[in-house]
């Protein structure tokens, strides 16, 4: 007995109707609703499996040259980023960036820090803008003054990542930025307990 695929079956809802209606004039009242039910479920399977075929969307890993080269575009992007920072002279900025493979994101971390390394440490200020590199999205931030600092996410897919979601505390903020820029601290973070 050969097997009968999906595609081979005509899905639809007037041939479904007319197999019922010939099922209940045939068969007892068990027998018909076990009949149905079976041919629903072939019915339902099918519309499942073509809507599938249609809707997937396969993801493969970038290979080592594709990977290079997204790596590259990122950076481009990042110094972009840095580039339309208009900051003050009081003020220097650096951008550290990395793609993603695993989400196909760009991440930019952008630092904007006191320009005069005099500046009593109390005073000394650090800005960090964690950005997706190519919508310009700030994802999340940082600000400290000396050792206080305060923090936000404002990606709900990043603020899925804290150790409390509802109200990420500086510390999860800063091991976001780390995670999501750092490509070998990305590695230590995925292997530590």
């Amino acid at each position: 007995m050969s097997r009968v695929t999906p595609s081979q079956y005509n899905c639809s809802r007037a041939l479904v109707r007319e197999v019922a209606l010939m099922m209940h004039r045939s068969l007892c009242r068990a027998k018909r609703y076990a009949a149905i039910s079976a041919l629903a479920l072939i019915f339902c399977g099918c519309e499942k499996k073509t809507a599938t075929k249609r809707g997937v969307q396969s993801f493969r890993m970038p290979n080592a040259g594709e990977l290079f080269d997204l790596e590259s575009k990122c950076n481009v992007l990042g110094h972009q980023i840095l580039e339309n920072n208009t900051i003050g002279s009081a003020l220097s900025q650096s951008q550290l960036s990395h793609y993603n493979p695993a989400d196909n994101r760009c991440y930019v971390l952008l630092n904007v820090t006191t320009a005069d390394l005099r500046t009593p440490f109390d005073k000394f200020t650090s800005d960090y803008f964690l950005d997706d590199g190519q919508t310009g999205e700030i994802l999340a931030t940082r600000y400290c003054v000396g050792r206080n600092c305060t923090a936000s996410v404002m990606d709900e897919s990043l603020r899925s990542m804290a150790k409390d979601p509802s109200q990420p505390s500086e510390s999860d903020v800063r091991d976001l930025m780390d995670k999501f820029v750092h490509a070998d601290r990305h590695l230590q973070l995925e292997n530590t307990p």
